[in-house]
């Protein structure tokens, strides 16, 4: 990354990336990313939850930008925050009213025997779940599959990118459209 691009403020970025320069768009996500995904998951205490709504605020911001959407009324962070904050709203929202819990970036063995506040069939059948899942993982196009199974492995989008050598974006996308295949694939069943 040039360091000169990285010394832009976001708004500079914006326009940057609305003149073609793919880069500005990798570094706002690299200059936001984390803090928005500690903020969503303060404001949820699900990091499952945040890691999905920081994902798929990235991606209507980037799909607003390319349609030209974005309306420089105010700062880029406080737009991107609020988009990050409401996408996690409507999953939690989906998610209560679904009560289905599934876990698709991290399966964590542990995790029902840490929560005391489980019944056992409540443990059984979340475990029963997260195995369903895993197995679905197996049906996804290859791209997706890798990204998940590296996420699995607790590998961050950043590491993914990198030792893919793909964008950033391209590997955020390959998570989210694999996390939205399973969806589909389990809920189907």
């Amino acid at each position: 990354m040039s360091a000169n691009l990285c010394s832009l403020s976001d708004e500079q970025l914006v326009l940057a990336y609305r003149l073609g320069d793919e880069k500005s768009f990798e570094i706002l996500v690299n200059r936001h990313y984390n803090s928005l995904r500690h903020l969503v998951t303060w404001r949820t205490g699900n990091s499952y939850i945040a890691e999905e709504s920081v994902q798929n605020a990235f991606e209507r911001v980037l799909n607003m930008l390319k349609k030209h959407k974005y309306a420089e009324q105010g700062k880029f962070f406080p737009w991107l925050k609020n988009i990050a904050c409401n996408q996690a709203i409507d999953l939690v929202r989906r998610q209560k009213t679904r009560n289905k819990h599934i876990v698709f970036f991290e399966a964590n063995p542990n995790l029902t025997e840490d929560n005391s506040r489980f019944s056992l069939s409540d443990k059984i059948e979340f475990e029963s779940q997260i195995e369903d899942v895993l197995r679905l993982v197996n049906n996804l196009p290859i791209k997706q599959k890798e990204a998940i199974q590296m996420r699995l492995e607790g590998k961050s989008y950043q590491d993914i990118a990198v030792e893919k050598g793909i964008p950033l974006n391209t590997a955020l996308a390959r998570g989210h459209n694999a996390v939205n295949s399973l969806k589909k694939i389990y809920n189907a069943q």
